[in-house]
């Protein structure tokens, strides 16, 4: 009986910071709009009209929104390797391994090498898909493109793509 080798991932935005800060923004605007539409307070020095408030708060809570669907999920099996990136990707992206000149695992430095978290351009370095952390999957392309996905699950790619015969040293 032969046995197929698979891996699949769910990932977030898990930062903490960006929770608090998102909270805080949400807070700042939701009191301004409380001070200054329902007391009657202006809301600072020099208060903004209300419908500004009101645009900062729709602004702050579409981003905060945005955060909270944000998901990108991976997989691979023997026919290739998949991703979605949803809000952004809704329909599952296929790279086949036909086109993958050398995968690997690695550690990155999504700040320094990437510009932060997300769907990230980086000149030679390629393209980065990431929610946190600093585990990724490197692909490197026959075309010699790289893309980058993030993983909290690093060893269990790399045991997946060793069993696939998919895996090799970092170049």
């Amino acid at each position: 009986m032969e046995t197929t080798s698979s891996f699949s991932e769910s990932q977030r935005f898990k930062q903490i910071w960006l929770w608090v800060l998102m909270l805080i923004a949400n807070g700042i605007f939701l009191f301004g709009i409380y001070w200054q539409v329902i007391a009657g307070h202006p809301f600072g020095n020099k208060p903004a009209p209300n419908v500004v408030l009101y645009i900062g708060e729709s602004v702050v809570a579409l981003m905060t929104l945005m955060f909270l669907l944000c998901r990108l999920n991976t997989g691979m099996d023997s026919s290739g390797f998949t991703y979605t990136f949803y809000p952004f990707l809704f329909s599952k992206r296929k790279i086949d391994w036909e086109n993958v000149q050398h995968v690997y695992t690695r550690e990155y430095r999504p700040l320094m090498e990437f510009g932060g978290w997300g769907i990230r351009w980086a000149g030679k370095q390629g393209w980065c898909y990431n929610t946190s952390g600093k585990n990724g999957i490197q692909f490197v392309m026959k075309n010699n493109k790289r893309i980058l996905f993030g993983t909290q699950k690093m060893e269990e790619a790399e045991k997946v793509l060793k069993q696939l015969g998919k895996w090799s040293a970092e170049k």
